[in-house]
């Protein structure tokens, strides 16, 4: 194959790789509009993903994942949604709004997923909080 074959595939391959970009920020846009004019609860404030990894990219600058909530908290509000990987996910900032979130509307709240991610930061413990004094 020549150069100008390889050429021509990157060419398309940016092409559909940035139509595929172009197509998720609508579907979002969209998404977005439609619930609020539904009338229905709207979803709370979200910080601009990235297609595929969604919003990981805003905790790898921190040691620990509480302190970029913390930062997202101050950012967009006590309740942010975030989307990790494809887990959506609702991240909740405050004593109070924690307090109703766990104690006043727990039943709402009352299991966590099974992630790798708390296989090995609490050693298979899901209700062990290792950076947590409580």
């Amino acid at each position: 194959m020549t150069i100008a074959v390889y050429t021509v595939l990157l060419v398309i391959t940016t092409v559909v790789a940035l139509a595929i970009v172009c197509y998720e920020i609508y579907k979002q846009k969209t998404h977005r509009a439609k619930k609020l004019t539904s009338g229905g609860l709207s979803e709370p404030p979200t910080p601009t993903r990235i297609p595929i990894i969604g919003h990981l990219h805003l905790l790898g600058g921190y040691e620990v994942p509480y302190q970029a909530f913390n930062f997202l908290g101050k950012k967009y509000g006590n309740v942010v949604n975030l989307q990790l990987g494809n887990v959506k996910c609702v991240v909740v900032n405050g004593q109070k709004n924690i307090r109703e979130a766990l104690v006043t509307k727990g039943h709402h709240f009352d299991s966590r997923p099974n992630f790798q991610r708390y296989q090995q930061l609490f050693s298979g413990n899901k209700e062990n909080c290792k950076y947590c004094s409580i």
